[in-house]
């Protein structure tokens, strides 16, 4: 039998963009992959994109999307703020959808979102090898593994409101990640919260599985990485490498200091992606921005972001957006919002040096300080080491480059596995 990936990321939009990398990844391997996606996604999303018509138009029969219900109302909202029901609905929904997808045995292989614990019981029922690939940072999911021994040691929950406190029953993050640095869960975090119970599961079930993919590459987490291979299964960091084209409409700039928010052209925001502004940008921001800045609905960030007229980044932290923003050499000025934020703005200022952490400091202030750090103080110290970040990334997946290397092996493992005994 061919090999023939199922694919199950988060329904939201920064895991379905990696998942689709890699996807796209394996079908030039000549590797066939469903890909499953939400009914709302696919009705909000896909049809109104080039998404699908590029895939089959380049993949042909190689690839496609397969659209399953999530188990909401259409009516119900579905952004980060009710990310907890969505969870909850698609646990419960979306197993016997899929066993009854795979029960055929045309599937060789699954990779499901880390978070997807169920996964791990569609694939042993079935027979069949199982990847977790985590679509957030290295760090934070390193934090998440190591939430049980937080909890033993009576680090969560926190006894105090001093978020200062360093971490200590933690591997490889110990001295580095204090209780603010850990996801934003973890304040005020409630054992029975459904949402910490699949985290608690994912750490118990992702040494389990065949392997855990990784967007990294070696230099950028190469002491977690150290931890992370300790672990029973085979790891396989990977990347991919990102456009290198320019926007010819900002040529024109001699110098665009500042790039602001995750999907943004010099200032942006996706509605519904902050809270208080589902209905729109502020009026107050548009007319102020009129002059000095640009205000769009949505642009391709990584090409933003790879022109020389960019001088820095202002981002909630995303762990795409970081590797964008590394790939292309920019400091960035960290804004963390919720879930892993937390844990990448720390690393970024801390531990990697290409920027500052602002979570939990916000006003004019802080932001005027930290502005002029990064674009005028210490503008030579973080050009230079983003650029050395740059350069270790690109180096990465390039021919016989650490993540090349890696992707190589995860494909040849991938086209050589053979079905596993079903657990009965």
């Amino acid at each position: 039998m061919d090999a023939h990936e199922l694919i199950f990321p988060l329904p939201l939009q920064g895991p379905i963009n990696s998942m689709l990398k890699l996807a796209e990844l394996f079908c030039l391997r000549q590797i066939k992959v469903t890909f499953i996606i939400t009914q709302h996604i696919h009705r909000r999303l896909f049809v109104s994109s080039a998404i699908q018509t590029y895939m089959t138009t380049n993949y042909g029969g190689a690839f496609r999307f397969k659209s399953i219900p999530d188990g909401l109302p259409e009516e119900h909202p579905r952004t980060i703020r009710e990310f907890s029901a969505l969870l909850a609905s698609l646990s419960a929904v979306a197993p016997p959808i899929l066993q009854q997808m795979v029960a055929v045995r045309e599937i060789s292989c699954i990779v499901a979102e880390g978070i997807f614990s169920f996964a791990s019981d569609i694939a042993g029922e079935i027979g069949v090898p199982l990847f977790y690939f985590d679509t957030y940072s290295t760090s934070a999911l390193w934090a998440n593994m190591c939430l049980p021994q937080l909890i033993q040691a009576g680090e969560l929950p926190f006894k105090d409101d001093n978020l200062d406190e360093t971490i200590r029953n933690a591997p490889g993050i110990e001295g580095i990640i204090r209780r603010r640095d850990l996801p934003s869960f973890c304040r005020g975090i409630n054992l029975e919260d459904l949402e910490i119970k699949l985290l608690l599961e994912q750490a118990h079930l992702m040494p389990l599985s065949q392997g855990i993919i990784l967007n990294t590459f070696h230099q950028l987490d190469s002491s977690l990485l150290s931890h992370m291979l300790k672990l029973p299964p085979p790891h396989c960091p990977s990347n991919t490498n990102i456009s290198e084209q320019l926007l010819q409409h900002l040529a024109r700039r001699q110098e665009l200091h500042f790039l602001a928010r995750q999907a943004a052209l010099e200032i942006g925001c996706r509605p519904g992606s902050v809270a208080g502004l589902d209905d729109g940008i502020p009026v107050e921001l548009l007319e102020g921005a009129r002059e000095r800045g640009c205000v769009v609905s949505w642009a391709p960030q990584q090409k933003v972001l790879d022109h020389r007229a960019v001088g820095g980044f202002l981002t909630y932290c995303g762990w795409n957006s970081i590797l964008e923003s590394v790939v292309a050499g920019k400091p960035m000025i960290c804004w963390p919002h919720h879930f892993d934020q937390q844990v990448n703005s720390r690393y970024v200022g801390k531990v990697w040096k290409v920027g500052l952490d602002m979570k939990d400091s916000c006003d004019r202030v802080v932001v005027e300080k930290m502005v002029r750090e990064v674009m005028e103080l210490r503008k030579d110290e973080f050009l230079e080491r983003a650029r050395q970040l740059s350069e270790a990334a690109r180096s990465s997946v390039g021919e016989g480059g650490s993540s090349a290397k890696d992707l190589d092996r995860l494909i040849d493992d991938i086209k050589n596995m053979k079905l596993l005994p079903k657990h009965n």
